[in-house]
């Protein structure tokens, strides 16, 4: 089924999450990408600027719009180095694979700076719930209260990436992973080797972005 990815949004958003579900499960997987990544965003971004969406709308398709562009980045491979921001194409760090998203989301983030800070510094600004601690029941208890349907930046010892949690309750993490360099991957949060080689944990629930509002440091 080939169908532009605007229309998988405004399918997804024309809906009420219990019935989309299962049919946005299906458009995703099988969705042809025939347009260009720059195109997808910025129409994403265009998408959610309408001012006569609500929050919870603009969640839904945010989150949509995130497992959307997953489909491009999917393979790019891991570099310490790497800094690309064309999908498949070069390499990609961890950091500046959640930086290059949030900036294609809407965010007005300084890219270099806070993908070559330590996480914390780009979750405490970007994130509401912000918890952290040592990495075991404190962590599940925050994704057992965390709502289907969100989206949250999550930062482990040396790593950082995207945490979802679905309309099922499954958390899935999205992440350009280090280890064997295996680059741009989506795994279930409870067999991620990223988790289960960090010690500590910090996370926060990834706010709306506002648009035309710079982030001022607050250093």
């Amino acid at each position: 089924m080939k169908i532009g990815l605007l229309s998988t949004l405004l399918c997804f958003l024309a809906c009420q999450p219990p019935t989309v579900a299962p049919q946005h499960t299906a458009i995703r997987e099988s969705v042809a990408l025939p347009r260009p990544y720059t195109i997808f965003c910025a129409r994403y971004q265009s998408l959610l600027a309408q001012s006569q969406l609500s929050d919870s709308i603009r969640h839904a398709a945010q989150f949509a719009a995130i497992e959307s562009m997953l489909l491009y980045w999917k393979g790019t491979r891991w570099d310490y180095n790497g800094t690309s921001h064309h999908p498949g194409k070069g390499s990609i760090a961890g950091g500046y694979f959640v930086c290059h998203v949030l900036a294609d989301l809407g965010y007005p983030v300084p890219i270099q700076r806070y993908a070559t800070e330590p996480s914390s510094y780009m979750i405490r600004r970007l994130c509401s719930q912000v918890r952290g601690g040592a990495m075991g029941p404190a962590f599940q208890r925050y994704l057992s209260a965390a709502p289907p349907g969100s989206v949250h930046l999550l930062g482990l010892d040396y790593h950082t990436g995207l945490l979802l949690k679905d309309l099922h309750g499954q958390c899935w993490l999205l992440h350009s992973f280090y280890r064997y360099r295996v680059g741009v991957v989506k795994e279930p949060v409870d067999r991620s080797d990223a988790l289960r080689m960090s010690q500590t944990f910090l996370i926060g629930k990834l706010q709306l972005p506002a648009p035309k509002v710079e982030l001022v440091s607050t250093r």
